[in-house]
């Protein structure tokens, strides 16, 4: 609602512009004519945002298989999670002020970025924990 209204906040908000929604001229708009690597950022930001996202889907049978095993492979997987999730948390705060700031800052999103980000959201998906616990 902020961004048709050409408002701002001063916090960064949880979440992102649902600009596939609006239609062409507002949307143009709101990003000044940046969607499409708004929407490249968006669909990486929810694969590792939504609970049913890669991220999470892949990190839900990852624990279930460590719930099964002995302590030592669940005591693995905990630090191996909490490793995962720091990382996840670092990227997560670097794309949404990215998709703020082209939301409400009026900043057009660097090409470079928008690709460097991928590429880290990509290697974040790729992080596997083999059946013995450890990552790999």
């Amino acid at each position: 609602m902020l961004a048709l209204l050409g408002m701002t906040d001063d916090y960064v908000h949880d979440g992102r512009v649902l600009v596939e929604k609006l239609d062409g001229p507002t949307r143009s708009v709101v990003l000044r004519g940046d969607h499409e690597r708004y929407q490249r950022l968006a669909t990486v930001y929810k694969q590792i945002t939504a609970p049913v996202g890669e991220l999470g889907l892949k990190t839900l049978d990852q624990a279930t298989t460590a719930i099964k095993s002995d302590e030592t492979g669940y005591g693995a997987w905990l630090a191996f999670i909490a490793g995962l999730t720091s990382e996840r948390n670092t990227l997560v705060a670097e794309i949404k002020t990215a998709l703020n700031d082209a939301a409400f800052g009026g900043k057009k999103l660097d090409e470079h970025l928008v690709r460097a980000l991928t590429r880290r959201v990509e290697a974040l998906l790729g992080h596997t924990v083999k059946n013995d616990g450890e990552s790999e």
